[in-house]
């Protein structure tokens, strides 16, 4: 069956906490990837999920900080931000006892030095090589998202070179079909012995719409047809900014007991 997670922001997550209990989903909560959040007391706002998640029985992922952060920055002043808001991420991951934390590489595909990728690739492996021990000593493995990244195998050699099991993969379909001339299968089968999570959304083709999976260009049939033969069944997380977006998705899943009322229809 399915592991199907919902995408969450501070301002909707008191409904899909409802929605997930009701349907048997997790979350993956993303306030935690806004600059502001973190730059201020973020303490707070943690007590604020944790009161409101007490009692949650369904899994718990988190999206972490990616607004202008690099991790193979050659700027030493840079890669210090970055750590410091990935540790941030991971230390909140803990304290939700969160199933994983994700960042983007940001890589920059229309970078077309020649000596561009090699150093990228040598100095992403540096930081990952170091940050992934923080994540061994909370217990929360780290994901890497496709965001730009044309080819799959520049997020695989990493994951490989590094070869830890507390770094691990993300696939964004939508990013997929967007930034990359690679099929959704060829990055499958490229991440498949790291793929912990896939972010599904639709889109016109254009821009990165996070349209609800029937309407758009990409066959989320055949993708989730594909997704699940992965060997590790990876996290399937609806990526949209409503649950009224997210509600018509769920029939591309398979679930024990698929209740179809609505919890808060008598409301």
């Amino acid at each position: 069956m399915d592991r199907v997670l919902l995408a969450t922001s501070q301002k909707n997550i008191p409904e899909l906490l409802v929605q997930a209990e009701h349907y048997g989903l997790g979350l993956e909560i993303q306030e935690f990837s806004d600059p502001y959040t973190l730059a201020n007391d973020w303490s707070k706002n943690l007590r604020w999920h944790q009161d409101l998640l007490s009692g949650f029985s369904g899994d718990i992922g988190i999206h972490g900080a990616f607004f202008d952060l690099t991790s193979s920055s050659l700027d030493p002043d840079i890669l210090e931000v970055t750590r410091r808001r990935y540790s941030q991420n991971l230390q909140i991951a803990a304290e939700l006892d969160a199933k994983y934390v994700l960042f983007h590489l940001n890589y920059l595909g229309n970078c077309k030095i020649p000596n561009f990728r090699p150093g990228w690739h040598e100095r992403e492996v540096a930081f990952w090589s170091s940050f992934v021990r923080e994540a061994e000593e909370v217990g929360v493995p780290i994901l890497l998202e496709n965001s730009w990244e044309d080819e799959p195998s520049l997020i695989g050699d990493i994951l490989s070179a590094v070869d830890n099991p507390f770094l691990k993969a993300c696939l964004d379909i939508a990013h997929v079909t967007l930034y990359s001339d690679h099929s959704v299968e060829e990055w499958i089968s490229e991440l498949e012995p790291y793929l912990f999570c896939s972010h599904l959304n639709n889109h016109d083709g254009n821009f990165d719409m996070h349209w609800p999976l029937s309407r758009g260009i990409v066959d989320y049939v055949s993708v989730i047809a594909a997704l699940r033969k992965s060997a590790g069944q990876p996290y399937l997380c609806l990526e949209m900014p409503s649950w009224s977006e997210m509600e018509p998705s769920l029939s591309f899943f398979e679930f024990p007991e698929k209740v179809k009322a609505d919890p808060l229809a008598a409301n």
